[in-house]
């Protein structure tokens, strides 16, 4: 992802947040650039739905994990 937001992306998280560690990835993930939280479970369908219905590509969240390259 922070590859993505130095390629100019828009990027948008849509994560429940449960997992260890998440948290902290987003806010480091914020610090490269403009990113959108949406607070969200998986098995939530009319949610995901309304969430990837405005995107042009969607990505796993296991993508937030830092990356420096």
């Amino acid at each position: 992802m922070a590859r993505r937001l130095r390629r100019g992306w828009a990027v948008s998280i849509f994560d429940n947040f449960s997992r260890r560690g998440t948290k902290e990835n987003a806010a480091w993930l914020k610090t490269r650039g403009p990113v959108q939280i949406v607070k969200g479970d998986i098995r939530d369908l009319g949610a995901v739905g309304r969430w990837v219905g405005k995107r042009k590509a969607v990505h796993p969240s296991e993508a937030i994990v830092m990356d420096e390259a």
